[in-house]
């Protein structure tokens, strides 16, 4: 009956030791697939399927008024008239880097009450596919348009 010679006897321990590195690894990514960070108001959706199922819900729609934001920002693509791609860093309070994928305008129509007003258009939104939530900048409606 063959022996294993010592080399051998490292060899495939180094092996187990890799495959065990690799499913703890493994773990550790999903794990922390699931978390999202919070930076005031703004989110970050790390999980295609947490992205998906926040997608799905009503506050998907929903802008919240944002007085660190200094642009408009939505993750949401579809919802711009226009569009150009425009790559530049956004910080979020956590110091967190994240990354704009396109500018245009965005329009949408206001519900206040039971009551429907007029078409807004937002111009200069940024679109940010990793944000968690849409933004409405209090400083740029304040200091680019006198509100």
């Amino acid at each position: 009956m063959p022996t294993k010679t010592a080399d051998c006897r490292l060899e495939c321990r180094g092996e187990k030791k890799k495959a065990q590195n690799a499913q703890e690894a493994s773990a550790d990514v999903e794990a922390s697939a699931n978390v999202v960070e919070y930076a005031g108001k703004a989110s970050v959706a790390l999980s295609a399927s947490d992205h998906s199922s926040w997608l799905s819900s009503l506050a998907a729609a929903n802008w919240n008024t944002d007085t660190g934001a200094t642009s408009h920002m939505t993750p949401h693509r579809h919802w711009f008239a226009s569009y150009s791609p425009h790559i530049i860093p956004v910080r979020l309070t956590n110091d967190t880097i994240i990354y704009t994928a396109g500018m245009g305008s965005v329009m949408f129509e206001l519900v206040l009450g039971e009551s429907k007003a007029p078409v807004v258009v937002l111009h200069n939104v940024l679109h940010v596919p990793q944000l968690g939530s849409n933004l409405l900048s209090v400083y740029h409606l304040t200091k680019t348009k006198g509100y």
